[in-house]
């Protein structure tokens, strides 16, 4: 029990790490690069953060960005696996599902507060959003898209 509990843990850890490392230093690797050109000008941390009737490629990573997340948690996945097979599975699984929710909280920070979901009601959600949009406004700060844990720890949060 107490394995599967560290790999569920593990699982959101790990993939908050290279969703915040991925962020950082590749789709920042410059501000040439085609995801600031293009999503962070769209989507400025001004009036443009929220916009209404965003689609759903303007702001979801393409699939083999989501891919090469997978392939960072392959290795991690494999340990687990070899102390115990479920344990490597809930890895796995849990990583994968915090990167889909990683997209879902994106695409819904960047819709106005009263469309969709109401998840702006919870204080977690409300602030994760603000954080985000701070990291549209400056691009430099607030690099994790669904927790501060690495931009707190890597002195890179910005309130």
């Amino acid at each position: 029990m107490l394995l599967l509990t560290l790999a569920m843990i593990s699982g959101v850890v790990f993939s908050s790490l290279v969703e915040y490392l991925l962020h950082r230093y590749y789709r920042h690797s410059s501000h040439e690069s085609p995801h600031v050109k293009k999503h962070h000008m769209n989507f400025r941390g001004d009036e443009s953060f929220e916009q209404k009737n965003v689609k759903i490629g303007e702001v979801m990573s393409r699939p083999h960005y989501i891919l090469t997340n997978i392939v960072f948690y392959l290795p991690v996945g494999l340990i687990f696996t070899y102390f115990n097979y479920e344990s490597g599975l809930l890895f796995m699984a849990t990583a994968i599902a915090y990167t889909f929710w990683i997209e879902l909280a994106h695409l819904y920070y960047h819709k106005p507060d009263n469309e969709g979901i109401k998840l702006e009601k919870y204080v977690f959600f409300s602030r994760m959003k603000e954080h985000h949009r701070t990291h549209h406004a400056e691009l430099v700060n607030n690099f994790g898209i669904a927790s501060s844990l690495w931009d707190w720890l890597l002195d890179t949060k910005k309130e």
